[in-house]
């Protein structure tokens, strides 16, 4: 005789499904695309349908959660406020929310600009990049500290280099305007970014903190690879410990054509 499945239970892994198969749709992706590559669980072909009966283990249960609220949010919480409700702050998305500072980081285009509507819940650089169009980084710093940069896409947030060497080795910066990537021979001057691909929107982040700290994530930054959310979610963790005064998180939302 097969073991009863908690009410609740059953109500909740349902509502993960459901919040699942939205995201999938908008992703245009299969289910064990969106299971094992976005969500690293690692399972097999049609372990979504578990969710219908309430038989994922509670482990992949809070791991799907967690890739939910870190990616996928405001989705979330339109679908099931119930599971997801609005004074949620956790992870790494939770850290970025909570201490992210927008109208300190611009994308700034070498040449030629193009206007569009700014969103008024998202906001977004009213300058359009077109592909292959060279621009940079400008920082107004608002603390001394040493500088490392992330840039989102596609719900993924991978290592954005702040020099012109493409090395992430943190900046050095104090409280001042800099643009990025800084140039190796001089800091004034920067050596501009170009963007061939990989149109849509993306997340620019810089975080400015204690040297040693940021030297220390830095180490886990690899080119065009991106950043485990469970390597996110401990970042956040000791980041979100840190005070405003010594640790500074600002951003920016610009699209790419």
């Amino acid at each position: 005789m097969s073991k009863e499945i908690d009410p609740e239970r059953l109500a909740y892994q349902k509502a993960l499904k459901a919040v699942c198969a939205d995201v999938r749709q908008v992703m245009d992706c299969t289910w064990p695309v969106l299971l094992n590559h976005y969500m690293k669980l690692g399972v097999g072909t049609d372990y979504q349908k578990m969710l219908d009966r309430g038989l994922v283990s509670e482990k992949n249960a809070e791991k799907i959660r967690q890739w939910l609220i870190a990616h996928e949010i405001d989705k979330a919480r339109k679908l099931h406020p119930e599971h997801f409700p609005s004074n949620l702050v956790t992870g790494w998305q939770g850290f970025v929310d909570e201490r992210g500072a927008y109208g300190k980081l611009t994308t700034i285009p070498v040449d030629g600009l193009q206007l569009h509507d700014i969103a008024i819940d998202h906001p977004i650089n009213p300058i359009r990049i077109k592909a292959g169009q060279p621009f940079y980084l400008e920082l107004d710093a608002p603390i001394a500290g040493s500088a490392i940069g992330l840039d989102r896409y596609k719900n993924e947030w991978y290592p954005l280099s702040l020099r012109s060497d493409k090395s992430f080795d943190p900046v050095r910066i104090t409280r001042n305007t800099y643009g990025f990537p800084i140039k190796d021979s001089d800091p004034k001057q920067v050596t501009p970014f170009r963007q061939p691909s990989f149109d849509g929107e993306h997340g620019h982040c810089i975080i400015i903190g204690p040297h040693d700290l940021m030297t220390y994530y830095a180490r886990y930054f690899a080119a065009k690879t991106a950043l485990p959310l469970d390597t996110l979610d401990k970042m956040a963790e000791r980041l979100a410990a840190i005070d405003a005064s010594k640790l500074a998180v600002v951003r920016e939302n610009v699209l790419f054509a």
